[in-house]
């Protein structure tokens, strides 16, 4: 007996366009892509069921070729003071990038990388503190 595979569509690895092209292949409206779209990037939906209000039939169809999976964090460090925090995420690919979290008084500020890997192989630090320079 083969084994299952998982779906092979990265909902967040879509553009606004690729989401949907792919809604229209599967025969659905670009309403139903906006939908989608408002699911995964302002309600924050954490899987297919928690779109509740998509038609039952393109629920199914996203849970029989797509996935939703966000990075896991690999290892996380903090400044000295606490107000920084790196974070290493492992993409679904094994792939890992980085993005530290900066507190600052009345906001926060999120810097995430946006390559995967390092042509200079250097290696995950932990932030340093906020009267150094390493971050």
């Amino acid at each position: 007996m083969p084994a299952a595979t998982s779906p092979s569509l990265d909902l967040h690895g879509l553009t606004r366009r690729e989401l949907a092209g792919a809604a229209s292949a599967w025969g659905f409206s670009a309403a139903s892509a906006a939908r989608i779209w408002r699911y995964l990037y302002r309600e924050g939906a954490a899987s297919i069921e928690d779109m509740s209000e998509l038609p039952p039939r393109l629920r199914s169809r996203l849970a029989s070729e797509a996935r939703l999976q966000w990075p896991s964090v690999a290892a996380a460090a903090n400044s000295s003071d606490g107000l920084t925090r790196k974070y290493l995420l492992r993409l679904a690919d094994g792939r890992e990038i980085e993005t530290v979290r900066m507190r600052f008084r009345g906001r926060t500020t999120v810097c995430l990388s946006t390559q995967a890997g390092c042509a200079w192989a250097a290696s995950f630090a932990p932030p340093a503190s906020a009267d150094s320079s390493g971050i």
